[in-house]
């Protein structure tokens, strides 16, 4: 029934019978299709019919899943129409409604929707994966870290964005987070180091019953290839010395058919979890007697296709043997340009192993070609070069960081500059240890200038790599002055209050003002709208700005205050030449009150006196003033 009406969708997509799909829809909806294929049909739905249909089949499956509380599927649903309606308060709603619904008994729910800005005018994308990453580091969370192996959550601090991590070998890390969300893996409920803690016993029988998925599982949690021995010493725990050589035998064997292992034909040979399935060698009878792949769409009429077509077919193809399949027509049939065909084809945009299909069959020098028109015309290719870039391709890493960072600053795909940025902090940053091998000083200062000036990557990730380019190169290290905020006790505490008071106050009723100007109509005709927007982003800077000041904070301790010259935490008093008399207690910028001489470290008149010692003079509105004494002002 099921295998019928997928036929009949397919059939009716083909022939432009959106009316009638519609109704097959409800119908493969109500008899419990699975949730897989009503999304790979949505995906051939995407490619082939207008924009609007796809958008409604998802929301009539959301709303079934949601009335059946299928809360978990209704949510991977509502994820799916997000680069579809992006700026959608409809879909918004949904989200947190479904969130809500799912984790009824997270009492930090509404903050952490709040902190990743989701219906507070982030964009939906960005909004649901900084949710993820805050679900991922709750408090008795598992983490598993290269360097320290299994590690728990102990606490997350929502106002600073940080997170403490506590490991079995007895380290504890405090991270900010997206620097804990770059560096750990999080194990799940099915994982090999989910279970060694909470089920060994189901790890050891899954040793008996399915040796080679144990290993697999124990690749997929660590993400870092591994030999026999590497393997032997990690899960002889579980296995048992004495059984590790039979257990490994059988292992051994699934492994090389499993489709998520990739072994490496040199010895000693590495096994390597990889998130796609590798591609399958026998095609199933229905395949063969078909010319038609699961997409519906002919294959046959290669020769009679224009070059538009050629692209336009090969795009809409799903599976790895599908494309194959197509490559092997096109040399079959089109024998005078199948060359140009394939050229044609990876730079408008292909996957890795069609990427090397293509490379083995072109001559070396039409490849060759090709790199260099993906390199030199990157901005009209920028797809093929970032396939280039994770096959890891022989060009050298200077040039395609560069490259790199064009896409990350100037393309308008969002996904685009997403991968090229997954690409550059990839395996710790080795593109750019790479590159950096091949820089003089000139050339490392304007990559340590573009760093800084990105917006695209993280904080932590700017870090990250300006102190790499500070190694290689030191003389570009400036020394700068000290940047700590000095503080007292109580100054510190009130930065505390306005920054909750921004993100937990103004921040939601901003996003309500937002809410509110949008429904006016025409947006970019709506001065209400803009005028929000603009509000928002002004308090975001305030936001941002406090918190990096609060993570510089450092309280001023009263017995370290040295009164021999000027210093944070002095009260100066100056004395003028008609006999007047002034004081000035030199604090932190939140302890500033300039009725009562209290002046914040970092102003004008400040940094004229900090360093003067008692007699000496300094200019201040056109007087002379002399300082007289100098004490603690706490």
């Amino acid at each position: 029934m099921i295998e019928e009406l997928i036929r009949l969708f397919r059939t009716q997509l083909g022939k432009k019978q959106y009316a009638e799909l519609e109704g097959t829809w409800l119908e493969l909806i109500s008899t419990e299709t699975p949730l897989s294929e009503l999304l790979a049909l949505v995906d051939l739905a995407i490619r082939w019919a207008p924009a609007e249909l796809p958008v409604s089949l998802l929301w009539v499956l959301a709303e079934f899943l949601a009335e059946q509380k299928r809360f978990g599927d209704e949510l991977a649903v509502l994820r799916r129409l997000v680069p579809l309606t992006p700026d959608d308060e409809k879909l918004t709603r949904a989200l947190v409604r479904c969130l809500h619904d799912l984790y009824p008994e997270l009492s930090l729910l509404d903050r952490l929707i709040q902190k990743s800005g989701l219906g507070y005018g982030t964009p939906l994308a960005e909004a649901l994966e900084r949710f993820d990453r805050y679900l991922r580091l709750l408090p008795e969370k598992m983490v598993y870290d290269q360097e320290h192996g299994i590690g728990t959550v102990r606490s997350l601090d929502l106002l600073f964005d940080r997170v403490q991590v506590i490991f079995d070998d007895g380290a504890d890390m405090m991270l900010e987070i997206g620097a804990a969300a770059n560096r750990f893996r999080f194990p799940g409920p099915d994982s090999f180091f989910y279970l060694l803690k909470q089920d060994p016993d189901r790890l050891r029988a899954l040793a008996q019953t399915e040796p080679a998925e144990l290993v697999a599982r124990y690749l997929r949690d660590t993400g870092r290839p591994a030999t026999a021995e590497e393997l032997a010493a990690a899960l002889t725990p579980v296995v048992g010395a004495g059984a590790f050589p039979d257990f490994w035998e059988r292992a051994r064997k699934g492994l090389t058919r499993h489709p998520h292992i990739a072994v490496s034909p040199r010895t000693p040979r590495r096994y390597r979890w990889q998130d796609e399935p590798k591609e399958k060698t026998d095609l199933t009878e229905e395949r063969q007697e078909s010319k038609k792949g699961r997409t519906g769409i002919a294959l046959e009429g290669v020769k009679e296709m224009s070059r538009e077509e050629v692209i336009k077919s090969f795009g809409a193809l799903r599976t790895a043997p599908e494309r194959r399949k197509f490559l092997e027509l096109i040399q079959q049939e089109r024998s005078e340009d199948w060359q140009e065909l394939y050229s044609a084809i990876f730079l408008a945009g292909t996957d890795s192993r069609t990427c090397q299909l293509i490379q083995e069959h072109l001559p070396e020098e039409k490849w060759q070609e090709l790199v260099k028109t993906a390199l030199t015309d990157y901005r009209r290719f920028p797809d093929a070069l970032l396939v280039l870039a994770q096959l890891k391709h022989s060009i050298p890493a200077r040039q395609l960081l560069n490259r790199l960072l064009d896409i990350m600053e100037l393309d308008p795909e969002r996904s685009r500059r997403n991968q090229a940025r997954k690409i550059l902090t990839a395996d710790r940053y080795r593109l750019v240890r790479s590159a950096l091998t091949e820089m003089d000083e000139a050339d490392a200062r304007r990559l340590h200038d573009r760093i800084k000036a990105s917006r695209t990557l993280e904080p932590f990730q700017q870090d990250e790599l300006l102190t790499l380019i500070a190694e290689q190169f030191p003389a570009l290290t400036r020394k700068p002055a000290d940047d700590a905020v000095w503080t007292t006790a109580a100054g510190l505490e009130r930065a505390k209050a306005l920054l909750q008071e921004l993100t937990q106050v103004e921040l939601p009723k901003s996003a309500e003002e937002i809410a509110r100007a949008r429904a006016f109509g025409d947006l970019s005709e709506n001065y209400e709208y803009k005028a929000a927007k603009e509000k928002q982003a002004r308090l975001m800077q305030k936001i941002s700005q406090l918190q990096q000041e609060l993570s510089r904070a450092r309280v001023i301790e009263p017995e370290q205050i040295d009164t021999g010259t000027v210093s944070v935490g002095c009260r100066v008093e100056l004395t003028g030449d008609d006999g007047t008399v002034h004081h000035y207690s030199i604090l932190g910028p939140w302890d500033a009150d300039h009725e009562h001489g209290i002046i914040s470290f970092q102003s004008p008149l400040a940094r004229k006196l900090l360093g003067r010692k008692p007699g000496d003079l300094i200019q201040l509105d056109n007087r002379t003033l002399k300082i007289t004494t100098i004490t603690r002002a706490i």
